[in-house]
């Protein structure tokens, strides 16, 4: 179920980044059996959470870019902060 909420709000525009809670390591989609590899949304890596928000205010700022440009802009490494 969690899985297809996703899937709609990312069909919807809505950006979804999925982070981790561990101080260490990163987000590997597809490394588990429940995975978030399928449902559109944005990993992390290894970004802290308060650098993915950080970043994620700063991206959803940009009303200059689409959706998708938006997504490339964060999965590129601005600052060092992947």
């Amino acid at each position: 179920r969690l899985f297809s909420i996703i899937r709609q709000a990312v069909k919807n525009e809505i950006f979804v980044v999925i982070t981790t809670q561990c101080q260490r390591g990163s987000v590997l989609f597809g490394e588990y059996a429940t995975s978030f590899k399928h449902t559109g949304s944005t990993s992390a890596f290894n970004m802290t959470t308060e650098s993915a928000i950080t970043k994620l205010y700063y991206v959803l700022s940009r009303k200059d870019l689409t959706f998708l440009q938006r997504n490339d802009l964060f999965i590129s490494n601005l600052r060092g902060e992947i």
